[in-house]
C-alpha cells in the first residue's frame, strides 16, 4: 500500500534529515513527523518500543491530509539491526523484516510516495555529530556508521520501483537550497 503525500527521509546520523524536515515545515507548511526517540536515546536496546514508535509515526502521517514528512522511517530499523549483526550483536534483522512485512500487510506501515536519502560521508557524520562509542549504539562507531551506509546503499539501489531522491547534503548549504 502506498500513501500519497508522504515523504520519508533516510540517511546517516547528521546527514541533514531533521534540518531538511524542519525547513520544509517552517517554510512550506509540511506536516513533520519526528524521529523515534528510542533510536537516539538510552532506550536504544528496546527495539520493540522503537518499532511501536515507528508504527505510530506512520499512522500519524497516514491520518494527515496534507503533505507529511517522516524523519527516519522503517528502513532505519532495518539499518540498525543490519549493523548490529555485522558487529556481532544480536540477530534481529530477519525478525524485523518479518515485523515490517506484517505491519505493511495490516496497513500499519506503508510505502511513501517518495524516499529522500540524504547522503553523507561517514567521516562527515562523525564531525557533525560526535558520539561516545558504546556497544548499544551502532551509530557511535565508525564501523557501525560504515555498515549503515552500506545498508542504505543496498536498500535503495535494489528498490528500483521506489521513487528515491538522493541529496548530497554535505555540498549544499540549506540556506541556499531552493525548492521549486
Amino acid at each position: 500500500m502506498k500513501k500519497k503525500n508522504t515523504i520519508v527521509l533516510e540517511g546517516l546520523p547528521a546527514s541533514g534529515k531533521t534540518t531538511l524536515a524542519n525547513y520544509l515545515r517552517d517554510h512550506f507548511g509540511v506536516f513533520k513527523v519526528n524521529e523515534s526517540t528510542g533510536i537516539a536515546s538510552k532506550n536504544s536496546g528496546n527495539q520493540t518500543k522503537i518499532f511501536e514508535e515507528t508504527i505510530d509515526k506512520y499512522i500519524e502521517a497516514r491520518n494527515c491530509s496534507q503533505l507529511s514528512i517522516i524523519d527516519r522511517g522503517y528502513p532505519s530499523i532495518l539499518a540498525w539491526d543490519y549493523c548490529r549483526e555485522k558487529e556481532g550483536g544480536e540477530h534481529n534483522y530477519y525478525k524485523k523484516k518479518y515485523w515490517i512485512r506484517e505491519a505493511i500487510k495490516k496497513g500499519y506501515l506503508f510505502e511513501p510516495q517518495l524516499y529522500i536519502y540524504l547522503y553523507a560521508d561517514c567521516n562527515l557524520s562523525f564531525i557533525r555529530r560526535p558520539r561516545q562509542e558504546t556497544k548499544i549504539d551502532v551509530w557511535s562507531s565508525k564501523i557501525g556508521v560504515a555498515n549503515c551506509k552500506l545498508f542504505y546503499e543496498k536498500f535503495f539501489l535494489t528498490k528500483r520501483s521506489r521513487k528515491i531522491l538522493y541529496l548530497l547534503m554535505q555540498k549544499i548549504k540549506l540556506k541556499k537550497l531552493r525548492i521549486f
